[in-house]
């Protein structure tokens, strides 16, 4: 049967949150994008459709443990099913449709060690005394083109 038009303007509100969704054990850090999701219908019949994309993952993290969970995206669409000639183009409510990826993602923390820290400070330091060793060069080229002196003899 169809719906009148009193009954879907009145009694049918499709508001909802969404306080925390997720598809497997969970991940330090990892985030969870439809958690804390607010929907409030403020006139009309709505229709929430929810398209979730889940891939399954395995995260190492640095001493060797192994989780298997889920990591998701999502597209939403948000659609007011107004009536027309008493009826509605549209069933109200919140749906979801899952897809599950074929594919498993692997993913492995790992900690850099002490050297990398020493070699990427060395890199640093010496970027520092190039620059400015070239800005100087640049300057005191300007200096002796803009008071006639030679490089190397002082003012």
């Amino acid at each position: 049967k169809r719906l009148r038009a009193d009954i879907a303007q009145n009694l049918i509100n499709t508001s909802h949150i969404i306080h925390s969704i997720s598809f497997g054990e969970p991940v330090p850090g990892a985030v969870s994008p439809l958690d804390g999701t607010v929907k409030i219908v403020k006139h009309g019949a709505y229709m929430f459709h929810y398209h979730i994309k889940l891939v399954p993952t395995e995260f190492t993290d640095r001493y060797g443990v192994r989780v298997e969970t889920n990591q998701y995206s999502f597209t939403d669409v948000a659609r007011n099913v107004h009536v027309r000639n008493g009826e509605m183009n549209g069933l109200p409510g919140i749906f979801i449709v899952y897809d599950i990826y074929p594919f498993l993602m692997k993913s492995t923390e790992k900690v850099k060690p002490w050297s990398y820290i020493f070699t990427s400070s060395c890199a640093l330091i010496g970027g520092v005394f190039s620059v400015a060793s070239l800005v100087e060069m640049f300057a005191s080229r300007a200096i002796g083109q803009l008071f006639g002196c030679k490089p190397g003899i002082s003012l």
